[in-house]
This record gives structure tokens, sequence and C-alpha cells, in this order.
């Protein structure tokens, strides 16, 4: 039977090699819900296309991902001043709406629409710096 012996001490520590990023919640200036389905669907897609590219090997711009409103007008400056005034410059075929029971509006858009509707909000910049963000525009009509 093997005996499980430690290394020896030299002095010098070791680094621990990191398994995961893990992502901390948003510190939202509400709490505001649209937010918060925004932020965890947006996470989700980052998470995938990160699998999917260390998968495969390369990096996949089809996938779709959610972006959540509410027909009501909300308090939430992210949502009435990002999300809800870009809607109406994308095009019909960057989108397939529908609402759910709870009242909200789910747009499965296409990644670049999803972007640019989070573009600037408090959900893109906890996960992306602004500075990164001045590239993201939709394809010309």
């Amino acid at each position: 039977m093997a005996s499980c012996s430690n290394p020896p001490n030299t002095g010098q520590r070791e680094q621990a090699q990191p398994t995961d990023y893990p992502v901390n919640p948003a510190p939202f200036i509400s709490n505001c819900v649209c937010c918060w389905k925004n932020f965890d669907s947006f996470k989700i897609a980052i998470l995938n296309a990160a699998a999917r590219a260390r998968a495969t090997g390369n990096i996949r711009y089809d996938s779709r991902m959610t972006v959540y409103s509410h027909p009501a007008t909300l308090q939430c400056v992210d949502c009435e001043e990002g999300v809800k005034k870009r809607f109406t410059q994308l095009l019909s075929s960057m989108y397939k709406i529908s609402k759910d029971s709870e009242g909200y509006i789910n747009l499965d858009c296409t990644q670049t629409a999803a972007m640019y509707l989070l573009k600037g909000t408090s959900v893109m910049t906890h996960l992306i710096p602004v500075e990164y963000q001045t590239g993201i525009k939709l394809p010309r009509r």
C-alpha cells in the first residue's frame, strides 16, 4: 500500500491555480427585477460562450440571449433610458418578442442586439468595464 507524503517545505508559497472565475452579485442602484433578470441572462450567456469557446477552440456569435423589460414605467434609469430607449432602434429581424406570465417582456435577441440594449447599464458595466463598451454598435441598416 502506497503512503501519501507531503512535499518538502522549500519556504516558498505555492500559488493556488484558479479553478473558476466567480461573478459577484451586481451592485444595482435599485432592486429592479428586470435588471436582476438581465444580469442573470447576460452572465449565463457569457459563461456559455466561454465554455463553448474552450471546448471548440473558436468563438461563435450566432447564439441568442434574452433581454427582459416591463411595459409599465419603471423607476430604474437603466430600464427606462437604456433598454426601452434603444429598443426602438433594433431591426425586427434581431429579436423575437414574447410576454411571460408575470407580465415581463422577453426579447430573444441576437448577441449584437442584446449587448446594444444593455450597453451602459449597470448590468453590463458590472461585467464589462465602460471603456470596452464603446465599440458596441448595431450593424448598419
